[in-house]
């Protein structure tokens, strides 16, 4: 008669293993990926920068409050076919508050971009832009000149 009563003690061990089982394999995983550089922990910096156009070009100053390593920064021309070109930042060293740097002119069409890629890893992110043509009624003012009036 003892043959016919269902025997649950079976299904515990079972149960248990699978959970061991799973925890062992979420464990691996997020050992691996850490291992591997999977994992990206590493935050942008907290930094901005202001860019203006004078006479002799583009000029880039560092609003901070983050000191950047000039090795991370670079500079991205885009031009109106969307062709880019990177160039690194042209100085060396730590770019901190107050730093600044004068590029080439912007032509019409042309962005400009600040951004940041640390080294080691496959990220990067923009810290400033700037279109010429979108911020040229600022540059104006800035000049002491009357921005174009609108027909």
């Amino acid at each position: 008669m003892r043959s016919l009563v269902p025997d649950r003690r079976g299904f515990v061990p079972v149960a248990g293993t699978s959970v061991l089982v799973a925890v062992v394999a979420l464990v691996l995983t997020v050992v691996g990926a850490g291992v591997f550089g999977l994992v990206d922990d590493t935050a942008p910096p907290e930094a901005s920068f202001e860019v203006e156009s004078t006479t002799d070009g583009v000029v880039v100053t560092a609003l901070g409050p983050d000191a950047v390593p000039a090795t991370e920064l670079s500079v991205h021309r885009e031009a109106a076919n969307e062709t880019v070109s990177v160039k690194p930042w042209p100085e060396t060293g730590v770019v901190s508050t107050g730093d600044q740097v004068t590029l080439a002119p912007t032509p019409p069409g042309e962005e400009l971009t600040v951004v940041w890629e640390p080294t080691g890893f496959a990220r990067e992110e923009t810290l400033a832009r700037y279109d010429p043509e979108r911020d040229a009624g600022s540059e104006l003012r800035d000049a002491g000149s009357t921005p174009p009036t609108r027909s």
